[in-house]
């Protein structure tokens, strides 16, 4: 991961030479919620060859490098998740990973080779957005140690959007617009931040208050 938006990135890289470097933003338009850091499963597949290189995240292409002129070969060491000096390292987890064809068995990797932090047979990433906790269908984000509500358009705020922003009344609007022989079409709110959902009303301040 590039970052703790949770940017996607793919690097090919010869000594002091970058061949690729390519970065998925975290907009994903299959998902439900438009990211890729949605607490569900997702499939990355990069294939290679002396003249073509993909990556494909859910069936669909995000980049293809064509009539590559170096020879490549993956004798060397490969990163995966992170270990790249002075990078964001993958939070989250993997399953199903082949390389070649061939599973990889992190249990069953020589001793020599490195890796950190890994959990084998579990995920134990907690998602904070299943079930969504902000309220008013609001949509939910997160990073690796908190969750957001996105208010915008809701009618509401707070940290989980629960607090209303409309009126509660007439009554109550008449009190903040100071209005005197005057009507307004306004959207009030009748039991606040219940489960009432806010309605469309004439308020008639002629008669009164």
């Amino acid at each position: 991961m590039e970052d703790e938006s949770g940017h996607l990135t793919l690097e090919i890289v010869l000594p002091g030479v970058y061949i690729i470097k390519y970065t998925v933003r975290n907009k994903d338009s299959a998902a439900i919620n438009g990211t890729f850091a949605d607490g569900l499963w997702h499939s990355v597949k990069f294939s290679m060859s002396q003249n073509l290189v993909t990556l494909i995240i859910d069936n669909i292409v995000y980049t293809t490098v064509q009539n590559m002129t170096l020879p490549l070969y993956f004798d060397k060491v490969s990163y995966i998740g992170g270990g790249r000096p002075q990078r964001y390292s993958f939070q989250g987890c993997l399953r199903q990973i082949r390389i070649n064809g061939i599973d990889v068995e992190w249990d069953k990797l020589d001793p020599t080779t490195r890796h950190r932090s890994i959990i084998n047979g579990s995920c134990m990433i907690q998602d904070r957005c299943n079930p969504n906790p902000c309220k008013h269908e609001a949509p939910c984000s997160q990073t690796g140690s908190t969750f957001y509500c996105d208010c915008t358009n809701t009618g509401y705020a707070g940290a989980v959007c629960h607090q209303s922003e409309y009126f509660t009344s007439c009554s109550e609007a008449g009190l903040f617009y100071a209005l005197q022989q005057s009507t307004i079409n306004i959207t009030i709110d009748m039991d606040g931040s219940g489960v009432l959902e806010p309605i469309e009303v004439t308020c008639d301040f002629t008669g009164k208050m």
